[in-house]
Order: C-alpha cells, then structure tokens, then sequence
C-alpha cells in the first residue's frame, strides 16, 4: 500500500513516478500548402511533435496539377519566380531532379478564369 507522505511511502511505489520522462513540446501546423509543410518539417527537425492538418484530400495547397484531361494542367502555382541561390524551392527542385524551364512574356500564353487571353 502506498501512502501520501514520502516517509511512509517505500522506494517501490514511486518508482514510476520519479523516473523522469522527457516529452517534445507539440505543435499543430495548420495548412498543408508549402509553407505549411516548410513549417512542420522545420519543426520535427527542432524535436517537436508535429501534427499537419490539412483540409483538404492532398497537400500541396496552391501546388496542384490535374491531369483528368490526359495532359497535365497547372491548376495553380505554376511559376518559381526569382530561382537564385537565395531561393529554398530552387535547392528543393534541383535535389529531386526536376526540371525548370525559362519562360518570358513573349512565349507564354495565359488565360484568365474565363478562358480569354
């Protein structure tokens, strides 16, 4: 039996509760876009437990390609503007081995979300 008061209680009872356990400070990253995950894993790299919600199906936010029509389409972020050194995307892409093309106004066409150029 153990008892409240530490001179009546033995070693035995407290054995539990003297060890001392060491937790990770939790955080909730709200928003599975890049910034959000840029965020979680920065965090999980600094020991915190991390839960990403997203409330969405996927991740990616802005970054998302459809390819139901049987080519893909950019249905949001398309571009990475400024790739330089100073860029975080640009080291990411080139780690994965992605490929980046130049584009300028002359060669690209664009569309507003009535189809007009």
């Amino acid at each position: 039996m153990c008892f409240l008061t530490r001179r009546l209680v033995p070693d035995s009872c407290y054995a539990s509760i003297e060890k001392k356990q060491t937790f990770s400070p939790s955080v909730i990253v709200i928003g599975g876009g890049f910034g959000g995950i840029a965020a979680a894993r920065a965090l999980h790299d600094a020991s915190f437990q991390v839960v990403l919600l997203e409330s969405r199906d996927r991740l990616g936010g802005r970054v998302c390609t459809d390819y139901s029509f049987g080519f893909p389409v950019d249905m949001g972020a398309s571009w990475l503007h400024g790739v330089c050194e100073e860029n975080p995307l640009a080291h990411l892409i080139g780690k994965l081995g992605l490929p980046l093309y130049r584009t300028s106004g002359d060669n690209s066409v664009l569309y507003d979300h009535d189809l007009e150029r």
